[in-house]
């Protein structure tokens, strides 16, 4: 084989390497390409999510900001709601327009609210003879005085055994109504006619001090008569138009037995006679 013959074999082996590897390289440029181009299209798509997370963690921080304030805004109005409430049944127990007012009954030294209450109840269905009385409180009023007895203003409400609610809903018995304008109404049967309240087809019961006697209590059939009262109850009740201080029904129990109670501690007299001498300065 002479020289021409091989230098033409070269060549053309040459020509098929430089073409194949062209192929190859074309092959590998256009995969690096692809590759390149999906690399551009992850790092953007990272870019966005990168930027979304920015912006929703600065979110998070405003809406923890915010509910931080919202839960002191919250605070504050459940104290508000509370001393709002406090308010409301601080208005309630010493509204005068469902209350009753007791006079003359015997103080006894560290009485409590319940004993008061205890008390009244008995008073009124013994002595005023109105059964199921149901009272929610019943306290003493004013400075302690060691020469007098404290009044009693006591709140009732609801009904009890199917019985009438008062005019004003201070007081409910069963089949006995107390409240203004009418007195106290006597159950039917009871002794005597029971008297109508005010608005229920029959003229009501005159208040004491009102221009008529005060209604008769249960059993008595005819009108309170101080005398003739039980235990010294002189009057069986009087509606706020005959004590003209706006209370339901006021109810006097006369002079009681047995004295006033107890001396006072001495932070009791204490306090007594600073009081005493307040009043008197602002008298001069």
């Amino acid at each position: 084989m002479d020289i021409e013959a091989i230098k033409v074999l070269l060549e053309a082996q040459d020509r098929a390497f430089k073409s194949a590897m062209d192929i190859v390289i074309e092959q590998l440029t256009a995969r690096i390409q692809a590759a390149e181009k999906r690399t551009e299209d992850v790092v953007k798509s990272l870019e966005f999510t990168q930027a979304e997370m920015s912006d929703l963690l600065n979110e998070v921080k405003v809406l923890r900001q915010s509910d931080s304030e919202n839960q002191g805004t919250i605070n504050v109005l459940k104290l508000q709601i509370e001393e709002l409430t406090r308010r409301s049944n601080y208005q309630e127990d010493y509204n005068r327009r469902s209350n009753l007012r007791f006079t003359g009954i015997q103080e006894h030294h560290g009485e409590t609210w319940e004993e008061t209450a205890v008390t009244v109840t008995k008073l009124i269905e013994e002595k005023l003879q109105l059964p199921a009385v149901k009272l929610e409180r019943a306290h003493r009023t004013g400075p302690v005085i060691p020469t007098r007895h404290r009044v009693i203003v006591a709140s009732g409400g609801g009904d009890v055994n199917g019985g009438q609610r008062s005019a004003v809903g201070g007081v409910t018995v069963d089949g006995t109504s107390a409240g203004v304008g009418g007195g106290v109404t006597a159950p039917s049967g009871a002794g005597g006619p029971a008297a109508s309240p005010a608005g229920a087809g029959g003229p009501a019961a005159s208040p004491a001090g009102a221009g008529g006697p005060a209604a008769s209590p249960a059993g008595a059939g005819g009108p309170a008569d101080p005398a003739a009262s039980p235990a010294g109850v002189e009057a069986a009740a009087r509606t706020s138009a005959g004590t003209g201080k706006g209370y339901a029904v006021a109810v006097s129990c006369g002079r009681p037995e047995g004295g006033p109670f107890v001396d006072p501690t001495p932070g009791e007299a204490s306090l007594q006679q600073s009081q005493r001498s307040k009043r008197s300065q602002r008298k001069k």
